[in-house]
């Protein structure tokens, strides 16, 4: 009868319904501070594989934080087999980027310091500043970057990882051990990995995140897919909602407003939804 006819119309209206926040645009809604409560004490906490390797890039200070936070929150991490893998795979490289990074910053230092004496030499020119005072000025220039200098190369110079090509005299190694026992996910089976690999090439062919903007590396293009891949897996065996820890910058991840990173793609927060049944952040 009519009636009948108009309840299933209804009803089936309804159905293809929802919020403002459904269907991934959670994505936009504002994190709180009772979100990460949850998150702290019952979710699922993933670390990537440069979240781990910034323990060897920090100094000594922020390293120690860092582990000290990760042990309080240690019942909720898990690392994929993936990105446990990229870890072990760039740590060394990690550990020698210390002094090059402290080197490529007392280059920029030093340009820089002659650009600052440049500009004071034109200036001292153009209003004829006596020579002795344009000195002093130059002078205060290079004590400045100097001191500057000094104390970068003391920070660069930390012994800590003098050894650490040796896991059992690694400081991180022998924290994470604690840290994740039982905290690193199984790899993936042959199979498995087949498969997933097939899903990361034909995302990078659709542009699809995660991963697609790897499409031009020579090795491991398809890594941040099979680490997502990974986190789905497990947060749909856990049902819980899961943080990603992630100092990847790339916008095959991140939604942005005004160049700021501002939280996961909407595409991957419906995924992670649609498969998991739960939030990501």
């Amino acid at each position: 009868d009519s009636s009948g006819t108009g309840a299933g119309k209804s009803s089936s209206a309804s159905s293809n319904a929802g919020g403002i926040f459904d269907g991934g645009l959670d994505a936009y809604q504002t994190v709180t501070e009772d979100d990460y409560r949850s998150l702290f004490s019952s979710g699922l906490i993933v670390l990537d594989a440069n979240a781990l390797l910034s323990l060897y890039r920090y100094q000594t200070d922020t390293r120690y934080s860092l582990i000290s936070i990760l042990t309080h929150l240690k019942d909720r991490l898990w690392v994929p087999h993936q990105a446990m893998f990229e870890f072990f795979e760039n740590r060394l490289s990690a550990i020698a980027s210390r002094s090059e990074e402290a080197e490529h910053a007392i280059d920029d230092l030093r340009k820089k310091s002659l650009e600052l004496e440049t500009a004071v030499r034109q200036w001292a020119n153009r209003v004829a500043f006596p020579p002795d005072g344009t000195a002093r000025l130059i002078s205060s220039i290079h004590a400045t970057v100097d001191n500057v200098i000094v104390k970068i190369r003391k920070q660069s110079s930390d012994d800590t990882f003098g050894r650490a090509d040796n896991t059992a005299k690694d400081p991180v190694i022998t924290s994470l051990i604690s840290i994740l026992d039982r905290g690193v996910g199984n790899p993936l089976t042959d199979g498995e990995l087949l498969v997933a690999k097939k899903e990361a090439k034909q995302r990078i062919i659709d542009k699809r995140p995660p991963g697609w903007r790897d499409a031009n590396k020579r090795d491991n293009p398809e890594g941040d897919y099979l680490i997502w891949h990974e986190t789905l897996q497990e947060a749909e065996r856990r049902g819980v909602d899961v943080l990603f820890v992630t100092g990847d910058v790339k916008d095959d991840w991140w939604r942005r407003e005004h160049g700021q990173a501002k939280g996961p793609l909407p595409e991957l927060v419906h995924e992670m939804h649609t498969i998991a049944g739960v939030r990501l952040f």
